[in-house]
């Protein structure tokens, strides 16, 4: 399983030996990956985890673990984080100020920022706020004690909450995506996270041209193209294969890429397929390679 990473170092999920899946760095140019230690939890009462990495000012890369244990009796999440550059040990690290949600489109990491978004439910636990989303400071490794509003989308048919909303990282932002699977998606940047300031990118009311059943579709955004035009990964239901495709929001049109089938997750790299750079110097520092 590809986890929401930097688009110049992807971090999998990999079968092993002993059925368990475990943490791994991944060199596309050679198919090479390096393994990260266990995280230390009590995995008989932990059943969810996410995993996120980003890139610090240092040129550091982190990653954050957030994992929902039964055995916590106040209901917070655990988390913890390594230092892939670092000692790569797993420390711990302070909870989130609220409940967040674990999907895998429910997180970003941007310039050394770890977004999630709250869970519906939670939102009303930060007081006097009216934020959505919390965010991690992968350098400091603390999270910032202001929440995040969302901006309101454009389509007032329905309450926001009705929305699916989706993180993500474009063009060096934090990209929020709302859609309502079946004929709306809305697309906004975070062009400045110290004054909350939402830019909206496109807005698409064409039905996406894919058949779906029961509660449609989830758009995930992938890449923002010079010219405008948006990639997206169209999840649908188990029956049918997913959907990469390109929207032109000049001509508002779908352009089909390719199919993918069992729910396989999607994701860009940008990094050089000449060999070397990030993947290189994190083994040069030492990470064990799986052979």
């Amino acid at each position: 399983m590809l986890m929401r990473t930097p688009h110049d170092l992807p971090l999998v999920h990999l079968p092993c030996a002993d059925d368990e899946l475990r943490l791994r760095v991944l060199d596309p140019v050679t198919g090479a990956d390096l393994a990260l230690p266990d995280v230390d939890h009590d995995k008989q009462h932990c059943y969810s985890a996410l995993f996120m990495i980003g890139k610090v000012s240092s040129g550091d890369y982190k990653v954050l673990c957030l994992s929902m244990c039964t055995s916590v009796s106040n209901g917070q999440q655990l988390c913890k984080v390594l230092n892939l550059s670092g000692d790569r040990r797993w420390r711990d690290t302070a909870c989130p100020p609220a409940m967040v949600r674990m999907g895998r489109l429910d997180g970003a990491a941007v310039n050394g920022v770890a977004y999630l978004l709250l869970t519906t439910i939670h939102r009303r636990r930060l007081q006097g706020s009216n934020g959505c989303i919390v965010a991690y400071d992968l350098e400091k490794e603390a999270w910032r004690p202001a929440s995040l509003p969302i901006p309101v989308p454009s389509n007032k048919q329905r309450p926001r909450d009705m929305f699916h909303h989706v993180l993500a990282e474009l063009s060096g932002c934090l990209a929020l995506l709302y859609d309502d699977g079946h004929s709306f998606m809305e697309l906004w940047f975070l062009v400045d996270p110290d004054k909350v300031t939402w830019s909206k990118q496109c807005t698409i009311t064409r039905t996406v041209p894919y058949p779906y059943q029961g509660a449609g579709y989830r758009g995930e955004p992938l890449w923002l193209l010079d010219d405008g035009r948006l990639i997206i990964w169209i999840w649908r239901s188990p029956e049918f294969s997913n959907v990469l495709c390109m929207y032109d929001p000049r001509t508002m049109t779908y352009t089909d890429v390719t199919e993918m089938p069992n729910s396989t997750p999607g994701g860009v790299y940008t990094g050089s397929l000449l060999g070397g750079g990030s993947f290189h110097l994190l083994h040069q520092g030492g990470l064990v390679q799986v052979q």
